[in-house]
Order: structure tokens, then sequence, then C-alpha cells
């Protein structure tokens, strides 16, 4: 039988990342399954630490990463049981202009409206956590300067659900200003 792929780790990832470990849910794996990126193999490995038998972990190369599309992921099992799975999706995008704290789009009006698109949107490890998310996910950043007072913040359409908190400070030294607004 061929081997069957049930879901992969990410779905979505930005464009030009150094390359990353996909973690593939899967069944009928075997120590010589290999993983497929856009039919091509990548470096797999078998029964990975910490993760139950029915995954494997697929090395994504720099090059991979660097082409913004759909692309393919299958697993193949060799003869005499083996076959190639059905495919997953993966999609890689172009980052936010505002990804990450140093690229902060600047807000010098009382109404901010902005749909940002943070699938392809990272995460910094210097990022802080908001407290009412026990599992943060990517960031896009403003900057509000010259101004006092109340803003309103319209993140109407964006996608995923929007979570506001406020920051003061810089990487290393944040302080929450405002805990979080889900939208």
């Amino acid at each position: 039988w061929p081997p069957q792929l049930y879901s992969v780790s990410d779905t979505t990832l930005p464009r030009g990342l150094p390359g990353m470990i996909l973690r593939i849910n899967g069944g009928g794996l075997a120590k010589a399954t290999v993983a497929r990126w856009d039919g091509a193999d990548r470096v797999t490995r078998y029964d990975p630490p910490n993760l139950p038998s029915n995954f494997v972990e697929m090395e994504l190369l720099p090059e991979d990463l660097a082409i913004v599309g759909t692309h393919s992921i299958t697993l193949w099992n060799p003869a005499p049981m083996g076959g190639t799975s059905q495919p997953a999706t993966v999609e890689v995008g172009e980052r936010p202009r505002n990804d990450d704290v140093a690229n902060a789009m600047l807000v010098t009006d009382s109404i901010v409206n902005d749909q940002p698109d943070s699938r392809f949107a990272s995460r910094e490890p210097t990022d802080p956590a908001p407290l009412c998310i026990s599992s943060p996910g990517p960031s896009v950043w403003y900057r509000i300067s010259g101004r006092s007072g109340a803003f309103v913040i319209d993140t109407t359409g964006s996608n995923p659900v929007a979570v506001i908190t406020v920051w003061s400070g810089g990487p290393g030294n944040w302080q929450a200003v405002q805990l979080c607004s889900e939208l």
C-alpha cells in the first residue's frame, strides 16, 4: 500500500526562510519513506524524537522557500508495498511589509485601517508574547509617533483574526501597555 499523508505542520510559509523542518503526519510509514517537495526527494527522518511514530520530518531547503506559490508535498514508499501518497499543499507567500519591528508601519493618524495578511508573517525570537494567548503566532508591527489620545484600529478583513496588544520599549525590554483585544 502507498503511504497516507494526513497533515503537515505548516500550510503557509513566508518566502525567504533559510530552510526549515516540516512535520508530516501519515500512515503506512517506514524507514524507507521519502518526503517529496514538488516531486523532488528531500531528507526525511523516520520516527523523529519526541513525536509519535505516525510522523516523519522533512528538511526543506532555502530554494524550496524562495518561490512564491502553491507547492505539493507527497510521501513515497519503495516496492513491493510502495507507491506515492495523495498530495498535501503548502503555500509560500510574501511577508507583509511590516513583518518585523524594525519595519513597523508609522501611524500618524488617529484611525488605523489595515488588513494585513499575516499568514505569511514571521515571529522573531525577540517578539513579546501576548499574555492572553498560550501559543502566539506571527506578528505585524505599527509604530505610533507624535500623537496622544485615543486611536481606532480597524482590522476588518484581516487573515487570520487579529489580536491587538500595545507595547512600549523594544527588543529585550518590552513593557505591556494594553493587554490583548481580540477583534
